[in-house]
C-alpha cells in the first residue's frame, strides 16, 4: 500500500499533471484536494495500462510513478472498479484492454457513483465518438 515498484504506464500522471488540473478523456477518477474540497485533477485509463505488457491492466501503487502520491483510497478504489469494469468488457469482446472502448467503463463507473467531472462535461465524454 505504501511504495514499492511501479508500471511504466501507456500515460504517467505527474505532479505537475496535479497541479495543472489536468483533464483527460478517458478519465476513470477525479482527484480530490481536501485542502480546498475540491476535484482537481484526471486520473486516465492509460494509467493502468503497462507499455510493454497486453492484457494486464495494473492498480494501486504499482499503476503510477511516484511522486506523486495517489495511493488515497478513493483513488485506489476506482483504479480497481475501473480495471474490473475493463476485464469484464475485454472477455465479454474479445479485445485487449488497451482496446476496450473506455466510453463503456466510464458509463458504468457514472452509474455506479463515481464522479468524472461536472453533468456538462460527462456528457460532452459519453456522448462523443
Amino acid at each position: 500500500m505504501r511504495g514499492g515498484r511501479a508500471i511504466k504506464a501507456e500515460y504517467i500522471v505527474t505532479r505537475q499533471n496535479l497541479i495543472d488540473g489536468r483533464r483527460h478523456d478517458d478519465v476513470i477518477h477525479q482527484t480530490y484536494d481536501l485542502r480546498t474540497a475540491k476535484f482537481f485533477s484526471d486520473i486516465p485509463y492509460r494509467q493502468l495500462l503497462p507499455k510493454r505488457i497486453e492484457g494486464l491492466p495494473v492498480v494501486g501503487v504499482a499503476a503510477h510513478q511516484k511522486p506523486p502520491n495517489l495511493r488515497g483510497r478513493a483513488n485506489m478504489l476506482t483504479m480497481v472498479q475501473a480495471a474490473g469494469i475493463a476485464a469484464a468488457l475485454c472477455a465479454r469482446q474479445d479485445v485487449h484492454p488497451l482496446d476496450v472502448d473506455v466510453k463503456q467503463v466510464q458509463r458504468v463507473l457514472c452509474d455506479s457513483g463515481v464522479v468524472l467531472g461536472s453533468a456538462e462535461r460527462v456528457e460532452q465524454l459519453l456522448d462523443s465518438q
